[in-house]
């Protein structure tokens, strides 16, 4: 069976929203007064004592922008005129339903990829919600920073319904940690929610743990108290193949006559509009419907994101360059024209937006570098006819934000336009960000997370340049290394990076203090920025560096906990739990079961005072104790914490089952383990069985989150399957489990393919059970083939894995009497098992024995029987001292070598090693000798 994962406010306030009269109109400005009462002709009273927060609808923008009827423009999501909001009932009736809850402040997490459409689905929120008497709208980043600069911010209030829409929330983390903190104290007899948007967020780790604050202080459990629900929302994709074609036709219509095909006129049609994995985005199936208009609607859904994205955004720097060149920049020029002008577009959009000072300055210096004639004057007004403007900027960057990412890579990426031109993008990126240093990282972030899986490694190779050629301000850097995702192995080595960077600063400045100035919280931020460096190191295979930054997190931790228990047991708890699997993995199974036994012990004392706040941990410590206790063979006491681990998710799910059920499946999934090593088989399948059942109906609202782990829950049903004989099921679930990590891993290679060697590696186990020799070889062929390309770019985490199926090849081979390939196959198992355990021999050195043993038979097969008995005593001499140490994990192995032993040396006419074999007896109880 595959192994088990842990799966793993007094004073009245000023709102002003910013109110359209109708497009192509100027937009007026009225500011609703709040808490005090205007005069009997409705003038309004301003009162310049008491904070103001201004909201916008963004109807200003939306004017404006309905006169231009470019790509970007119509793709918009303030163009509520293009599209209507299609297939989000459900959500929005949901979100209506978190807005008129009857507690007074609430905070809601909406997360999702580019292009999902969480910014359309929050403005018309707020839009209903102002028709009927809210004051509703998204605060900018402008409107923010007013806000908390003013004197007596602490004690804004609001004496009608409010919400207030954050975009980009992670970019806000600081400031709205601290304004959160000033919450938590205010009741109200008026609801105020927020709603805060990002593309991922993570209550224990990233932006929204630091908005949250630790989760063990008064004020960090007060805050996380305000989220309804606990978890961030994952919008959904949308499925409805109806309103997919709705979305799509509606911005073919715009420039083709010709309808798109009827459901049912066009079989291929249908199938792409549903197959494809982006038509689900609202932004991609209109960027389809504008490729559309051109292309065919065949041709624009054999597209793939990023060609999508890439022809949207080269239509709009040519767009760019002929209102530049209209005004006479670089107009002669027909191989680029507007290029100056397209060039600080492109700047503008890496800095999010640029202030006119700022832009004067940066254009200046471009120009010169440039070696441009176009005039300084000419180029910015033309830049600033081109692009909207809103805020403080002089010039907003080029939106929706994956055009303006696919626009800064066709600029400054590979063989983009300024390479062509011979000239270094990187020096651009450099002087951009010292203009906006924090925007151009946090762009840098989203270009990774857009494009890092169509092989665009720019944006990495630019921020490692940013980081270690400045000193990048520290939230910043922690800010980074939060969100950065972790899809390509290059990904994962900069953030493993960035977060030693992290702690190395924190040590350089902590270095500096003594005594009373080196306080918890200090401590405390630098044990979290270990516990990140943790699992970087980790994910990388780097487990013996992993493992020393996790013991000295647990080690500031215990001496934090040891003083302010209150503050830092439950931080405790999980950076025990972390640790535990840390030692697991090592080998050093007894260390890893005390750290995951400490954990429970914490948690239990903590959940018995607070359930609601630790139920969930305590839960999560027991499954992964139940993972340590089965690895050490313990599998009645593994089975007894999986069990109680699914129990207290079984409660938890019943009031919150969109937060607790994927746990619930990770806890029955480790359940079905633990019964088929105990060989209560028909009970493994039956927790097996409900896993897949709750990951499957999981998968289809959210395929993105919950793919993988449906996959791994129906390799481990086809494990079970198979112990009890049937066969045929079996298969057919392990196939659907490959058929699934085959899709993932075709968009995240680096992420998916060692999933998919598992289970070809398992499959050809089914298909060698069936008889069917060819196609479990073939399978098995593969497995060796994908961690053999995997070992090659991190051997730490995957040679392992690779003699593993190295060792199931050399069976194959062997049915099919090609025995001396497999025997190769073995001997190279055989030596990545031996130089692994030269340097962790705990962990390595067991499976050595085993992979000698298998040699051995193999050796038999070929008639060298002497050959094979000296390897099977080998392999046993090499395997008693672990046997000592834990005879009911080894017990089973031992036995089966000790008979392997007598049978060959007696083929072999040589006499048993007595002393060998008397040590064995020594260890083995009497009857499994």
């Amino acid at each position: 069976m595959s192994p088990k994962q842990p799966d793993s406010p007094s004073g009245a306030v000023n709102v002003q929203v910013q109110r359209g009269v109708g497009a192509g109109r100027d937009v007026v400005n009225s500011t609703i007064h709040v808490g005090l009462d205007a005069n009997e002709t409705g003038r309004l009273v301003r009162d310049a004592v008491h904070p103001i927060l201004h909201l916008t609808r963004f109807e200003a923008r939306t004017a404006r922008a309905a006169e231009n009827n470019s790509d970007a423009s119509l793709l918009s999501a303030y163009r509520t005129d293009v599209v209507p909001l299609l297939g989000r009932d459900a959500i929005l009736d949901d979100l209506k339903r978190w807005t008129a809850s009857k507690r007074d402040i609430s905070i809601r997490v909406l997360t999702g990829g580019a292009g999902r459409g969480k910014t359309r689905l929050a403005l018309e929120l707020a839009r209903e919600l102002g028709e009927h008497g809210w004051l509703a709208g998204f605060a900018t980043d402008d409107a923010l920073d007013r806000f908390r600069k003013q004197s007596r911010v602490a004690e804004w209030t609001w004496k009608t319904p409010t919400l207030v829409v954050i975009d980009y929330a992670a970019g806000r983390a600081n400031q709205l940690h601290d304004w959160i903190g000033e919450l938590v104290d205010r009741m109200s007899d008026k609801p105020l929610r927020l709603l805060l948007l990002e593309r991922q967020a993570n209550p224990e780790i990233g932006w929204l743990s630091t908005v949250l604050g630790s989760g063990a202080d008064d004020r960090s459990r007060a805050a996380r108290a305000l989220l309804d629900p606990i978890e961030p929302i994952e919008l959904p994709a949308i499925d409805d193949l109806v309103m997919r074609r709705a979305i799509f036709a509606r911005l073919v219509a715009r420039s083709k006559d010709s309808p798109i095909p009827f459901s049912g006129d066009d079989p291929e049609f249908d199938r792409r509009l549903r197959d494809e994995k982006w038509a689900g985005d609202p932004l991609f199936l209109m960027m389809a419907g504008l490729v559309a208009a051109e292309t065919g609607a065949h041709n624009a859904l054999a597209l793939n994101r990023t060609d999508l994205t890439t022809m949207i955004a080269q239509r709009e720097l040519d767009r760019i360059g002929r209102i530049a060149a209209s005004r006479g920049v670089d107009a002669t020029d027909q191989e680029h024209p507007g290029f100056a002008t397209r060039h600080m577009a492109v700047l503008a959009t890496l800095a999010q937006g640029l202030a006119l000072a700022d832009l004067r300055q940066l254009a200046q210096r471009e120009l010169d570098l440039l070696g441009s004639t176009a005039g300084l004057n000419n180029v910015i007004d033309a830049l600033r006819n081109a692009l909207p403007r809103g805020g403080s900027a002089a010039v907003a960057p080029i939106l929706p934000d994956i055009i303006g990412e696919a626009a800064i890579l066709i600029w400054l990426g590979e063989r983009g336009a300024l390479s062509e031109l011979g000239i270094e993008p990187l020096t651009c990126v450099r002087r951009v960000a010292d203009t906006a240093r924090s925007r151009v990282s946090q762009t840098l972030v989203r270009i990774a997370q857009d494009f890092a899986a169509a092989g665009r490694d720019e944006p990495v190779r630019w921020l490692k340049s940013l980081w270690r050629a400045t000193d990048m301000d520290l939230d910043a850097l922690i800010e980074i290394t939060d969100e950065l995702p972790l899809q390509t192995v290059a990904l994962r080595e900069l953030a493993a990076d960035l977060a030693l960077q992290v702690v190395n600063q924190l040590r350089g400045r902590f270095a500096e203090l003594t005594g009373a100035d080196a306080d918890g919280r200090r401590e405390g931020i630098l044990a979290k920025s270990l516990l990140r460096l943790g699992t970087r190191l980790s994910d990388l295979g780097r487990r013996e560096e992993a493992l020393a930054a996790g013991q000295e997190a647990v080690d500031i931790i215990r001496r934090l906990a040891h003083s302010r228990p209150d503050e830092f047991l439950s931080d405790l708890a999980r950076s025990l739990n972390n640790l535990g699997g840390l030692l697991s993995y090592l080998g050093r199974h007894e260390e890893a079961l005390a750290a995951s036994r400490e954990a429970v012990d914490i948690y239990r004392r903590l959940a018995h005072s607070r359930p609601d706040a630790f139920l969930s941990g305590l839960a999560m410590s027991l499954s992964n104790a139940g993972i340590v206790l089965s690895n050490l063979r313990r599998h009645e006491e593994a089975l007894a914490a999986s069990q109680e681990s699914v129990d207290i998710r079984r409660h938890l799910a019943l009031s919150g089952p969109d937060t607790f059920l994927p746990d619930l499946a990770l806890s029955l999934s480790n359940v079905g383990v633990d019964l088929s090593n105990l060989g209560r088989r028909e009970a493994a399948l039956a927790a097996s069985r409900e896993a897949v059942e709750i990951r499957r109906g999981l998968a289809q609202t959210h395929p993105d989150t919950f793919l993988p782990a449906l996959a791994m829950s129906l390799n481990n049903l086809a494990c079970d399957l198979s112990s009890l004989g049937k066969r045929e099921e079996a298969l057919a679930a392990g196939q659907e489990s490959i058929e699934i990590r085959r899709r993932l891993a075709q968009s995240h290679p680096d992420a998916f393919l060692p999933d998919l060697a598992l289970s070809l590696n398992n499959l050809s186990l089914r298909l060698s059970n069936l008889g069917r020799r060819e196609e479990a070889l073939a399978a098995s062929q593969e497995s060796v083939d994908i961690r053999r390309r995997l070992a090659q770019s991190r051997p730490d985490s995957f040679l392992p894995n690779l003699a593993s199926s190295l060792n199931n090849l050399g069976n194959r081979l062997s049915n099919f009497g090609r025995h001396e390939e497999a025997l190769a196959a073995s001997q190279e198992a055989i030596d990545i098992y031996r130089s692994l355990a030269q340097g962790r021999p705990d962990a390595f050195l067991p499976e050595l024995a085993k992979s000698i043993s298998a040699h051995s038979d193999v050796l038999a097969t070929l008639d060298r029987h002497e050959e094979a008995a000296r390897a099977a005593a080998d392999a046993l001499r090499m395997l008693l001292p672990y046997v000592q140490r834990s005879l009911e994990t080894y017990r089973g192995l031992a036995r089966a070598i000790v008979a392997d032993v007598k049978r060959y040396s007696d083929a072999a006419g040589l006499a048993h090693d007595a002393t060998l074999l008397e040590q064995a007896a020594q260890l083995l109880p009497p009857d499994e000798d």
